[in-house]
């Protein structure tokens, strides 16, 4: 096991997270701004950033190596071992999933293509990885895993692999209803959105998987691997 730097990870991390917020925020106003008559300043929604990508970066910087994960490459850079992750197999195992999400998606709900079409190109390749990956699955995957594991398998010295499916599969669920408030001003019929909520749970469910095993780089590239196939088919 690398150790893990927490402090490098927190700042590596945090810094990863408001990039990926500030890549996305035009057009998350652009969306919200014709159905919310005052929207908050720049500053303000800036400063609010500030403080939960702090929060996400943190806990999870704490959690993942009491549930056995892998630290962020910065700790394998800091690492006096002078141990790599394998990004060999990081890159392979991200393109498959990446691509295989994208194609599925895009065949299956034309309404999420709608709903893709609202953000540019930048902050759909880069933006939604580094924010989204950062909170759902080095915050909310390993806070849930660490809350399952202190609830049902403590006595064990790490999480059985039930208990982080279950971790994955609920912050997964958690991850893919926060996407309601932005996609509800596009399309109002609620089965439809649940339809596409289905297909967006069971093509992002290997995303945890792949945290879990190859680190959270791994999963950023599979989430930027998806907009980046997804744009193609849109052509």
């Amino acid at each position: 096991m690398v150790n893990h730097h927490k402090i490098a990870n927190i700042l590596y991390l945090w810094i990863l997270s408001m990039v990926g917020f500030i890549i996305i925020l035009p057009s998350m106003n652009n969306l919200f701004s014709g159905i919310i008559n005052s929207m908050p300043s720049t500053y303000l929604m800036l400063t609010q950033a500030i403080i939960t990508t702090g929060i996400y970066a943190t806990i999870g910087s704490l959690l993942a190596p009491r549930i056995g994960f892998n630290p962020p490459i910065i700790s394998y850079i800091l690492n006096k071992q002078k141990i790599y992750p394998p990004i060999r197999k990081q890159i392979y195992y991200a393109t498959i999933f990446g691509v295989i999400g994208a194609v599925i998606l895009f065949m299956a709900s034309a309404e999420f293509s709608i709903y893709l079409k609202q953000f540019s190109i930048i902050s759909r390749i880069t933006g939604a990885g580094l924010y989204e990956e950062v909170m759902a699955r080095w915050f909310l995957m390993s806070f849930f895993v660490w809350i399952f594991w202190c609830i049902f398998n403590r006595k064990s010295t790490n999480p059985k692999n039930i208990i982080i499916w279950l971790g994955i599969i609920v912050s997964n669920l958690l991850f893919i209803i926060g996407h309601y408030p932005a996609i509800s001003i596009l399309i109002s019929d609620n089965l439809l959105i649940l339809k596409m909520f289905s297909w967006m749970f069971i093509i992002t469910l290997p995303w945890g998987w792949l945290f879990w095993k190859f680190g959270i780089e791994c999963v950023i590239i599979a989430h930027s691997i998806f907009h980046v196939v997804f744009i193609l088919l849109q052509l």
